[in-house]
């Protein structure tokens, strides 16, 4: 009953994290909001995917429960979860080549007005986690935080072919272990200054890609909770034809519908991807030739919407000042470097 009554967005909000606040306290906010209008009454009640989420999670912590005390009772969780009848195409709503197109076709990639104004059209263009971070998830398909976190020595050559180590490290974990892989760096990512980016940072004494992501304070965050909070909620609006329940993910299943529709082997596309299945869990260090080769055929074929970007020959990081972590936000407070 409260899933269907609780928002979309539940649980991200500071608002809905106090652990005195019930449900039904959390109802009665999104009531209040939709009546004064904060909040529109489509985006109130959970998606059937999400609901069913939440109870595979409930069962997990029963499964628990139970293992530590044997006299709780059974409970059938299937009996909640309901069968998804839509497309699972349609489900995932992947990024369209437009859309793709239209992004990269934003201030931060095309030429902004400074370090305080990403957002506005100008001549600059700065390379950091705010450029590069959304290149590598349209040609890379990886998680959000699996690029957010990566480290310099993360980035390797081997063989004549340039690559990411997806895997285990002091900035966070991987979701498990089909997802510990290598990613070969597509040519596109190249061209436009990925490896001249790298090397200017580890020029620069830094040990990860994107420091400006590291999250402030004592915060819980993660790198990609900050990159989410800082760049992306402001960037999807200006996204075309952006559709409810398209997400920075979305672009992670463009890339899995893409090579399969290239009809690329499901072991291979298992093994670019981190997917759990045929191809075993991936390759995470020193790669044969082979295997590079063969990621390096599977990356050509995603995709490619930045022709239209010059090649970045010259390398323009953020000042050194804000190349550190995120400072915390007062309440009330916004960023000045969002404008």
């Amino acid at each position: 009953e409260y899933f269907d009554r609780l928002p979309v967005h539940y649980g991200k909000s500071p608002r809905h994290r106090g652990v005195a606040q019930t449900l039904e306290e959390a109802a009665a906010l999104a009531e209040k909001d939709v009546a004064e209008k904060k909040l529109k009454a489509d985006r109130i009640g959970f998606s059937t995917g999400t609901t069913n989420k939440h109870f595979h999670k409930l069962a997990q912590v029963h499964a628990f429960m139970r293992s530590q005390v044997p006299s709780a009772p059974v409970i059938d969780f299937s009996e909640f979860t309901t069968a998804i009848d839509e497309d699972e195409r349609e489900a995932r709503k992947r990024y369209t080549r437009e859309q793709g197109v239209a992004l990269f076709k934003l201030p931060p990639w095309t030429g902004c007005a400074g370090t305080g104004a990403r957002l506005k059209k100008g001549k600059v263009v700065i390379h950091d986690g705010l450029f590069y971070l959304l290149l590598l998830v349209w040609y890379t398909g990886a998680r959000r935080e699996e690029l957010c976190k990566l480290m310099i020595e993360d980035v390797e050559h081997r063989h004549g072919i340039d690559y990411l180590l997806i895997r285990a490290t002091d900035t966070g974990r991987v979701k498990n272990k089909s997802a510990r892989r290598v990613n070969v760096i597509a040519d596109e990512l190249v061209r436009l200054g990925f490896l001249r980016y790298v090397d200017a940072m580890r020029a620069a004494g830094e040990r990860l890609l994107f420091p400006e992501l590291v999250p402030g304070g004592d915060t819980k965050r993660k790198l990609g909770d900050v990159f989410y909070k800082l760049w992306w909620v402001y960037i999807a609006p200006k996204v075309p034809n952006l559709e409810p329940g398209q997400a920075m993910h979305s672009a992670r299943h463009m890339v899995s519908d893409e090579l399969k529709d290239q009809e690329v082997f499901l072991e291979f596309r298992n093994d670019h991807l981190g997917h759990r299945g045929k191809g075993g869990e991936g390759e995470t260090r020193y790669p044969s030739a082979a295997s590079l080769q063969k990621l390096k055929s599977v990356v050509e074929k995603i995709p490619v919407v930045t022709g239209h970007l010059e090649e970045q020959r010259v390398i323009t990081l953020l000042p050194t000042g804000l190349r550190k972590p995120r400072p915390m936000r007062r309440k009330g407070t916004g960023d000045d470097t969002v404008m």
